[in-house]
């Protein structure tokens, strides 16, 4: 069992591990499409920023993504749905009794997971 929870532990670092790498490279992408740096940063910070909502970051993201806008949309959506799947695991894996449900994972909104923006 100790061993087990070792290897739960480490498979969850390394899921925190990419989630931070997947928020700097949305992040990234929100500045290239001409967000502003500070409010990039607020945005992923905050799902229910105002900013999120409107049309231009979707004009904005379409118009610098152009014809990949669709395919980034659909790889961004599959690791929101794969890392929410994992963390629902992982939490089964440490706590076998209690309810299934969101795990100790952040996860933090990202740009591309954002379902007004796409």
């Amino acid at each position: 069992m100790k061993n087990h929870n070792r290897e739960v532990a480490r498979f969850r670092k390394r899921l925190r591990t990419q989630m931070s790498i997947f928020r700097d490279e949305s992040e990234l992408l929100l500045r290239d499409a001409g967000v502003e740096t500070r409010l990039a940063a607020d945005m992923l910070d905050d799902y229910d920023h105002g900013s999120w909502q409107g049309e231009d970051l979707d004009a904005q993201l379409g118009s610098f993504l152009g014809r990949k806008y669709g395919d980034i949309k659909q790889v961004a959506e599959e690791i929101r749905d794969q890392v929410a799947e994992f963390d629902d695991d992982l939490s089964k894996l440490e706590n076998p009794d209690e309810p299934s449900g969101r795990g100790k994972v952040s996860l933090a909104p990202c740009l591309l997971s954002r379902p007004s923006v796409f």
